[in-house]
């Protein structure tokens, strides 16, 4: 058993017959981590954020330069406006046909070519509207804003730069999730199923103890050691405000 727990990194202190406490060591890593970029192409004229630097939900990150998308927009809004103009008047030729056809003064297929020429005009209203739509997301695509409270950890963008979005879009920025940080290690399956019933459970960083407030297993093996298949770890907990934390760093779980 004692060369079982040392595979993993697991250690028991063992005082009159009793396990007091066990600990496994393992690493800190982000809840979650996720790489941004673009939908459209431009050149970038704002990058406020800073690498290491803690945003907010919304907080603008980055942004290309607005004026070609504003010219779309404007495009699209007077193009809305001009082929509505035309439908609403096809409208009104549609609702004077109809009146001339029931007095038996319009032929049949002048009141057929009225009502085509109205439902003409109502597609090509539409499609202006359409177009609108996709010229406006252009224009929201061009920004890219924190999509939850975290951490830049990584930065590929300068005022100036070019960024052109073909066939893929291009890695910007990294944005890291640290609240909750997670402690990851692993462990064979006994090992699992005793932490899961164990109570409480915490993570021990540099003498200091967060309690944990979830912990996880992968559902399938993450590694294999000479002993058997050991799963990954995650255990999430909170950190305060002025305890600095960051994703690589040693730690340990103690139940």
């Amino acid at each position: 058993m004692k060369s079982i727990l040392a595979a993993i990194g697991l250690s028991s202190l063992i005082m009159g017959g009793l396990v007091q406490a066990a600990e496994l060591s393992g690493r800190l890593d982000w809840s979650q981590r996720l790489p941004m970029g673009l939908m459209v192409s431009g050149v970038v004229t704002q990058v406020p954020a800073k690498i290491g630097q803690r945003v907010k939900t919304g907080d603008l990150l980055l942004a290309l330069d607005q004026r070609g998308f504003q010219a779309e927009v404007d495009k699209a809004d007077a193009q809305v406006e001009y082929t509505e103009a035309l439908w609403e008047e096809a409208k009104r030729e549609e609702a004077r046909a109809m009146e001339l056809y029931d007095r038996t003064v319009l032929s049949e297929h002048e009141r057929t070519q009225t009502h085509i020429a109205l439902k003409q005009a109502l597609a090509t209203y539409q499609a202006a509207r359409s177009n609108q739509i996709q010229a406006r997301l252009r224009q929201q695509y061009r920004v890219l804003e924190a999509p939850f409270d975290g951490v830049v950890v990584k930065l590929d963008a300068v005022v100036g730069q070019s960024v052109v979005n073909t066939q893929q879009s291009q890695t910007l920025l990294v944005l890291a999730d640290d609240d909750p940080m997670h402690f990851t290690g692993y462990v064979d399956l006994g090992t699992a199923k005793a932490i899961q019933r164990a109570a409480p459970v915490a993570v021990l960083i540099e003498g200091e103890r967060f309690n944990v407030v979830n912990v996880q297993f992968s559902p399938e093996p993450a590694k294999q050691s000479a002993k058997g298949p050991l799963y990954r770890l995650a255990a999430a907990f909170h950190q305060p405000d002025d305890f600095i934390l960051q994703a690589g760093q040693p730690a340990s779980l103690v139940w």
